[in-house]
């Protein structure tokens, strides 16, 4: 918009520390020596932006060329909202006090069913984004793999059945871990999840309505790479391969769940014919409940 003043001429280079093509920038090894303007500043620049965006999105000027890269910036934005919540939840999580951030539900529950499996017959596939809204360019372009057949859990794996998994000594045998994860567990003294307490003989757990009694209907989460496939090698099974994930999650109902915010962790394969490595295998340990 030709009458569009910007809010600090100076703010284009203190915070750009990547993009090229969007002009000079700040070298990004001397990004800490840099002065972050004020709490009222950073108020008044969001109040300013989202009154240029408002008229904008009111002038009728918006062609598919500004409009996609609007829509690129709101789902970038998303990103950096979902690490703001992550990174509150870990700070107000190992705070003695454990104090609570919020005292309505931000996001919503899940139970789940019994184990139950699905067949994925072998064959050719197609992964990748398929439809005509916003996708980010690392899921693309869409492309064929080939299957060995396999039989992939219907529901992810609850807090009940991680219960199960600790308290047959998961986490003080070493033959469920890879080396590093074992390593991981006696540096870390790991014996449960990531904000799990037992406190007079429960299990609680740190959420961002406080501490709550652990649901263990719930999926589990705030696990790593290491407690997933420990738990996948205790049930004598493995996780998915990034496109097995995708294939199977087109046949049921969990596709709802991925990328939603809610938990989506251990997901369980039964290998029909051969072993398929370790590496390269699915684990997506983000939630923030």
């Amino acid at each position: 918009m030709p009458a569009y003043q910007k809010f600090d001429p100076q703010y284009n280079f203190v915070f750009n520390s990547y993009y090229e093509t969007v002009g000079a920038r700040v070298v990004r090894a001397d990004r800490g020596n840099l002065s972050r303007p004020s709490v009222d500043d950073v108020y008044r620049y969001r109040q300013h932006v989202d009154q240029e965006m408002t008229s904008l999105h009111n002038s009728g000027q918006l062609d598919s060329a500004v409009s996609e890269i609007i829509i690129r910036g709101l789902n970038h934005e998303q990103q950096h909202q979902e690490l703001l919540y992550t990174d509150s939840k870990y700070i107000l999580g190992h705070h003695p006090l454990l104090p609570v951030y919020c005292h309505e539900e931000i996001f919503n529950q899940q139970q789940n069913a019994a184990e139950d499996f699905l067949t994925i017959k072998e064959g050719v596939y197609e992964i990748g984004f398929a439809g005509t809204g916003f996708c980010f360019d690392n899921e693309l372009d869409r492309h064929k793999v080939y299957l060995k057949q396999f039989e992939k859990a219907k529901e992810l794996v609850h807090n009940g059945e991680y219960l199960a998994f600790m308290e047959d000594g998961g986490y003080r045998d070493f033959r469920y871990w890879h080396a590093e994860g074992w390593d991981w567990v006696n540096r870390k003294n790991a014996a449960a999840p990531l904000y799990w307490h037992y406190i007079d003989g429960k299990w609680m757990h740190y959420t961002l309505s406080g501490l709550q009694g652990v649901d263990f209907s719930e999926p589990v989460c705030h696990i790593n790479y290491y407690e997933a496939t420990g738990y996948a090698a205790w049930k004598e099974m493995r996780l998915p391969t990034e496109a097995e994930w995708e294939i199977a999650t087109d046949f049921f109902r969990m596709k709802k769940n991925v990328g939603s915010g809610q938990a989506v962790l251990i997901c369980l394969i039964r290998s029909i014919s051969g072993q398929v490595p370790l590496a390269g295998t699915m684990v997506n340990s983000w939630s923030t409940k």
